[in-house]
């Protein structure tokens, strides 16, 4: 190996440039691990005491609607909505009276700058996004004993019995994902942005 004999350099001798490149990836969003995952039916005149916390918590309705409330603001989601309170802000989820709506929650953490974009946001869920869920889901569902039907359970219980290998990494992968998605979809691409291949990549 080549080692430098003068002078102050990053590295005394040639770098393993892939070991490098390696360390040095660029991740925009990353999200630490998970606290809760819930998905259920909701009872028609359910609510709770106002809560908050130091992580994130995503609200998502697969079926019917609800209005989430943070920091005192009314939010009001429909089948297809979803809606990501922000660490610290005081919230609370509220049924609409006569309709039991079918919602997904997911509670992590990320300390990373770009989770701005999603605070005090509601946004419709793309056909990707909708897609990663449905996996997020699963994938839970395959790994821990869920609390379907109760939304006062806290501590996820890891199945006993098979659980899905892997399955807490690819939740948090799916989950990663679907930020990105959801983040270029709604604000990376000012205009949708047509590919053309060449004759010799399609044949």
């Amino acid at each position: 190996r080549l080692h430098a004999t003068k002078g102050e350099t990053e590295f005394p001798h040639i770098p393993h440039w892939y070991d490098w490149e390696r360390e040095t990836v660029k991740k925009e969003i990353e999200v630490e691990g998970f606290h809760s995952i819930y998905y259920f039916e909701f009872g028609k005149d359910f609510s709770h005491a106002p809560e908050k916390h130091d992580f994130w918590e995503m609200v998502y309705v697969d079926r019917g609607e609800c209005n989430c409330i943070g920091d005192d603001k009314v939010y009001h989601l429909k089948q297809g909505d979803m809606y990501f309170h922000k660490p610290g802000e005081r919230h609370m989820l509220q049924t609409i009276k006569g309709i039991a709506p079918n919602i997904f929650i997911i509670a992590f953490c990320s300390d990373s700058a770009d989770m701005k974009y999603f605070e005090n946001k509601k946004i419709e869920a793309s056909l990707v996004a909708k897609q990663n869920i449905a996996a997020i889901i699963h994938e839970a569902s395959s790994t821990f004993d869920l609390p379907f039907n109760n939304p006062k359970v806290k501590r996820l219980q890891p199945k006993t019995d098979h659980p899905l290998w892997a399955g807490e990494q690819s939740i948090i992968l799916r989950l990663e994902l679907m930020l990105i998605e959801t983040v270029r979809e709604n604000h990376y691409y000012e205009s949708p942005k047509k590919m053309f291949f060449t004759k010799e990549i399609i044949t």
